[in-house]
């Protein structure tokens, strides 16, 4: 052959007919198994002919209920003085537990440091060293708030019972950017879906009140939104599900807690 005709040639496919039905039945038997797992299984049942979507949402919690500081002169609390501060970002603060130090005033006070060492001007976590020493030269004043905040011995002392019957509306709201669909969990009326009590909160984190009540602890909610928007599907709803991230064995600062203070002039 001329090399022009080994340049340009090409290759073609040898066709064989095999005349047996065993093996002919074998033959078609796995092109319909194959075919059945592509249509039936990838594309309509793991739904391969969907397009995906990420998702942006936010959280809110509406708090309802009062509790009351029994060894504390009976003190009453009611959702404003317990969930402060009263709009967070996608969270929601509950006071279960309050030292309160009322009354406290700008002025001179007994910070009950060591006077080994007053050195006027000092800072201080109670304010500023005056250098002068009180209490038959045994403790240093301090010109700063007071008078100083007292941490109880017991932390059960000054706990707020009642809280379990608390109730938490909580608000997802979800938006699916590729499709430009939105979502609730709010429909007519409340329900399993957005409506709980705090007891109920707590025992889906695997928790008891008084368990938590002392030290705090931290939940985190997951909100997971799962929707087939195939028009013969029905309509989706989050599921929600509660977690303590926080060591409750740590030893040192567990639970959770912070310091705020309420002015007023009289």
């Amino acid at each position: 052959s001329s090399r022009a005709d080994r340049w340009l040639s090409y290759d073609t496919v040898k066709i064989v007919r095999v005349e047996n039905w065993v093996l002919g039945a074998l033959h078609y038997c796995l092109m319909l198994t194959i075919l059945a797992y592509v249509l039936g299984y990838s594309i309509f049942w793991e739904r391969g002919y969907q397009a995906t979507s990420p998702v942006i949402g936010t959280v809110s919690v509406k708090i309802k209920g009062s509790g009351v500081q029994q060894q504390v002169n009976n003190t009453v609390w009611d959702a404003i003085d317990i969930v402060y501060p009263s709009l967070e970002d996608s969270a929601a603060f509950i006071t279960t537990n309050a030292i309160l130090t009322p009354g406290q005033t700008r002025g001179f006070w007994d910070s009950g440091l060591s006077c080994g060492n007053c050195t006027a001007g000092t800072l201080t976590e109670y304010g500023v060293l005056t250098g002068k020493c009180l209490n038959n030269d045994t403790t240093c004043e301090v010109d700063g708030w007071g008078p100083l905040e007292v941490e109880p011995t017991n932390l059960n002392m000054t706990t707020i019972s009642g809280l379990n019957n608390m109730t938490l509306f909580i608000r997802s709201n979800a938006f699916f950017s590729s499709f430009g669909v939105r979502k609730d969990n709010i429909g007519n009326e409340l329900g399993p879906l957005n409506f709980m009590t705090l007891a109920s909160l707590l025992d889906q984190a695997k928790l008891d009140y008084w368990d938590v009540a002392e030290k705090g602890c931290i939940i985190v909610a997951l909100v997971q939104w799962e929707c087939d928007f195939d028009p013969w599907s029905s309509d989706c709803n989050p599921k929600f599900q509660f977690y303590r991230i926080d060591d409750p064995d740590k030893s040192f600062s567990s639970g959770f807690n912070y310091r705020y203070a309420t002015s007023y002039r009289e």
